[in-house]
This record gives structure tokens, sequence and C-alpha cells, in this order.
């Protein structure tokens, strides 16, 4: 869903500082946060891939990441405003618009 430069833009890290332990870590907190996302709203995170709901689940996978990140010890819990992008996302299936398929709206079942 997210890349890895993606996130650590996000997170305000520098790649060549990092040491290569610290990229793995985030790299598999990138996989679990997709993870997390398909679990959550039943659509698999390519679904979210050129959908009008790309922003919001690009942006969920961000904040979701930063807060494992920063509050290792304490992860369980999904902060406000994570939490509010995830209700959006669990009740609007993500949909490519018309122009991207034949004949009409796509929508993406789970």
């Amino acid at each position: 869903m997210i890349t890895q430069a993606e996130a650590l833009i996000y997170l305000k890290l520098e790649a060549e500082d990092l040491p290569t332990e610290e990229k793995a870590l985030i790299e598999g907190m990138i996989t679990a946060a997709g993870i997390h996302l398909q679990n959550a709203t039943g659509y698999p995170a390519t679904a979210y891939t050129g959908s009008d709901q790309e922003p919001l689940a690009k942006m969920f996978c961000r904040m979701l990441l930063a807060d494992w990140y920063d509050n290792r010890q304490t992860v369980g819990s999904i902060g406000t405003g994570a939490r509010a992008i995830l209700t959006q996302l669990q009740n609007c299936p993500p949909k490519v618009s018309d122009s991207d398929t034949p004949g009409g709206t796509a929508g993406v079942t789970p």
C-alpha cells in the first residue's frame, strides 16, 4: 500500500541514517499495516490502488505505521485520526472511476 520511501518521508527519517535492522522493522510494519487494513475492511490493500479511496487508505497506513513506530511498547490501539479514516474506509468500498472500466463503475468485491 505504501512504499518504504513514502514511510520514511512520513516518519521524517533518512534511509542512509538507519541501520539495516531498522529498515527491516519498518518494512515489516508496512506489511502489517496493509494486513491490518485488509482485516479491518474486508478488502485487500491492493484493491485501493487506483481507487477513489486510495488517498485515505495510504494515509491510514502511514498514520498506523507512525503510531507503531513511535510507540513500540504500546502497540494495540489506534489513534483518533486513524480510527476516523478507518471508519470511512469500512463504510465506503474502493471504486475505480467510470473511465477506468468499460461499461461503468467498477466496484471491488471482497
